[in-house]
């Protein structure tokens, strides 16, 4: 190319995948905020901190996830640990949400 000329470049991008997940105290409130990391097939993770309101015995977490397999673990305030495992997939896409019980040690 000589300096000063375009080129157009597609690049296929990927939108991911609206999950929702739903962290709920096997007994009593769920005491935030809650930590959380979600991996992939790959190893490759996502992680945060959700707050929860007070008296609260379930909180909302919406991700955006690429396709394929996932784990999520979290851990509350009160040490109490949940994990599930999913997988996102465009054809389940806004499905029911995915429940993680939260018990404590």
């Amino acid at each position: 190319m000589t300096e000063g000329a375009t080129a157009t470049v597609d690049v296929p991008v990927e939108t991911g995948v609206a999950m929702r997940l739903v962290l709920r105290a096997a007994d009593g409130a769920l005491k935030g905020p809650v930590r959380w990391t979600a991996s992939d097939a790959n190893g490759d993770e996502l992680e945060g901190t959700l707050e929860v309101a007070a008296g609260a015995a379930t909180a909302e977490l919406p991700l955006c996830l690429a396709v394929g397999d996932w784990t999520l673990e979290a851990t509350a305030a009160d040490s109490a640990r949940g994990e599930a495992s999913l997988r996102a997939s465009r054809r389940t896409g806004r499905g029911d949400a995915v429940e993680v019980v939260m018990r404590r040690p």
